[in-house]
C-alpha cells in the first residue's frame, strides 16, 4: 500500500474501530499525522494546530485500534 492510499483509507474509515489495518497503512498515516502536527506547530497558529489535532485525532486512534486487531490483540 502506497502512502497516498494509506492516508485516504484511514480518512475514509474516520471512526471505524472494527476491522484490520495493515502495517503500512498505520505507519504511513502516523507519519502523515505527526508531520502535519509539526507543520501546524511551526506556523505558530494555535487555531490551525488545534483544528489539525481535532480533525485527525479520531482517525489516528481508529487506525491504532485496527492495527492492534490486526496483530490479534484487543483494541
Amino acid at each position: 500500500m502506497n502512502p497516498i492510499q494509506s492516508i485516504t483509507t484511514c480518512l475514509k474509515k474516520y471512526v471505524a474501530f472494527s476491522g484490520r489495518a495493515s502495517r503500512s497503512e498505520y505507519w504511513y498515516f502516523a507519519l502523515f499525522y505527526y508531520v502535519l502536527l509539526l507543520v501546524a506547530a511551526l506556523t505558530h497558529n494555535v487555531a490551525f494546530r488545534d483544528l489539525v489535532e481535532l480533525a485527525l485525532f479520531l482517525p489516528f486512534l481508529a487506525a491504532g485500534v485496527r492495527r492492534l486487531q490486526d496483530t490479534n490483540r484487543s483494541g
